[in-house]
C-alpha cells in the first residue's frame, strides 16, 4: 500500500473508532453466514436457538405442532469465531399441542426449557424430552391474544443468569400502546421488555423500549417489522434484535435488515425508555445481483473465545426453504464476536 493511502486509511480508521466510541457502541466482528445444508442439517422453520453447554444448542420450529426441540452441535473457530460446522444429533418430542413456537430458553439450574407460544401468547416450561411440566409464567391479560396484532405476539425469549430472570418480548406494538409501524406508518414500535422469575413464575421487571424507525417506503406483498430475538449477557444486559423484513410485490427487490443492540434494564432515558447501544447491523437482498436473502429469528450466546470475547449464534428461519428455481431461502447461522472487556469499561 502507497504511503498516501496508508495515511487516508489510518485517518478514516481512527475517524470511524471515534465515532463508535461517541456513540456507545458495543465492538464488534459480524462473521458471515454458513448454509447449514453443507453439513447435512435438514431444512426447517427454525424460530429460536438456545446453548445447554459446551457446544450443543437446541432449536425450535414455529411450524410444528406438538412441541418438538432439535439437538445440534455447533463448533466454531477457538480464534476468530467463525462457524467451523453445524452437526444435527436428532429430535425430541413431546404430545404438547402448540401453535406458533417463536423461541426457547434454557434454565440450567432447572435443567429445564421455557418456550414461548405466540399463537396462544403463552410461555411454557418443559423438560428436555419434550414433555411439559405443568408450569408456565403469569403473563398479564395485557399481553393476550387478544391485546396483540396478528402474528405479533411473544416472538423472543431469553434467560439471564446474572439475575435470575427469563426475559421475553412481543415482536411489535400491543393494540393498547399504539398503531402497526409499516410503509404507512414509519414509526418505532412501543414494546414492552416482561422480566419473569423462572421459579415463582411471576412478573417482577416491565421495561419500555422503542424500536427503529421502518425504513419500507411502500407496501410490499408481505412485511414484518419489530423484534424478532434477544439474548443475555453475563453482566445482566440484554441484547435485542430487530428485523424489517420486506418482501417486494414480484419478490425481486425483497430485503431482510437486521440491526442489534445492547440495553441495560435499569438505565433509561428522561422518557422511561431503555437506553439503546448498537452492537451490529447488516442486509440480505434477493435481487439480479444479490441473492442471500435470509430471515434471522434466532439468537444466544455461544462459547468464549481463547482471548476472552464473547461469540453469539444467530439461526435463520428458510420457512422449510420457501422458494423457487430462481432462489429459495436457507437455514442460515451466523456467528457475531464481541468484547465484553469492552462492553464493560466505565
Amino acid at each position: 500500500m502507497k504511503r498516501g493511502s496508508l495515511f487516508i486509511f489510518s485517518c478514516f480508521f481512527l475517524v470511524c473508532t471515534f465515532l463508535f466510541a461517541q456513540n456507545g457502541s458495543v465492538p464488534a466482528l459480524t462473521r458471515k453466514q454458513r448454509n447449514v445444508a453443507k453439513w447435512n442439517v435438514p431444512g426447517g422453520n427454525y424460530s429460536g436457538i438456545t446453548h445447554v453447554r459446551d457446544n450443543e444448542y437446541v432449536l425450535v420450529s414455529d411450524c410444528d405442532r406438538t412441541l418438538t426441540f432439535y439437538n445440534i452441535t455447533v463448533d466454531v473457530d477457538s480464534l476468530d469465531g467463525d462457524v467451523l460446522k453445524v452437526s444435527y444429533k436428532g429430535k425430541m418430542s413431546g404430545w404438547t399441542k402448540v401453535t406458533d413456537v417463536e423461541d426457547v430458553a434454557f434454565v440450567p439450574f432447572l435443567n429445564t426449557f421455557f418456550v414461548c407460544d405466540e399463537g396462544r401468547q403463552c410461555v411454557e416450561e418443559y423438560y428436555r424430552d419434550g414433555e411439559a411440566t405443568g408450569r408456565s409464567l403469569d403473563v398479564p391479560e395485557s399481553f393476550g391474544v387478544r391485546m396483540i396484532y396478528g402474528n405479533y405476539g411473544f416472538e423472543s425469549l431469553c434467560y439471564s443468569p446474572h439475575d435470575t430472570l427469563l426475559w421475553t418480548v412481543t415482536e411489535h406494538t400491543l393494540r393498547g400502546d399504539g398503531e402497526r409501524s409499516d410503509a404507512s406508518n414509519r414509526r418505532g414500535c412501543v414494546l414492552r421488555l416482561l422480566g419473569f422469575s423462572p421459579v415463582s413464575c411471576e412478573l417482577t421487571n416491565e421495561c419500555l423500549y422503542r424500536t427503529e424507525c421502518p425504513k419500507v417506503r411502500k407496501a410490499g406483498r408481505s412485511y414484518a417489522f419489530g423484534v424478532s430475538a434477544m439474548t443475555a449477557l453475563s453482566d445482566g444486559s440484554l441484547l435485542v434484535m430487530e428485523r424489517e423484513f420486506h418482501v417486494a410485490r414480484r419478490y425481486l427487490g425483497s430485503y431482510v435488515t437486521t440491526n442489534v443492540f445492547r440495553v441495560c434494564p435499569d438505565d433509561v432515558d428522561e422518557e422511561g425508555f431503555l437506553r439503546k447501544s448498537p452492537l451490529t447491523s447488516f442486509k440480505t437482498k434477493l435481487n439480479v445481483t444479490r441473492r442471500n436473502l435470509s430471515n434471522y429469528e434466532g439468537m444466544c450466546t455461544s462459547v468464549t473465545l481463547s482471548d476472552g470475547r464473547q461469540v453469539l449464534l444467530l439461526v435463520s428461519d428458510s420457512q422449510n426453504n420457501y422458494g423457487n428455481f430462481f432462489y429459495r431461502m436457507k437455514d442460515y447461522v451466523k456467528s457475531v464476536v464481541i468484547d465484553l472487556r469492552e462492553v464493560n469499561k466505565p
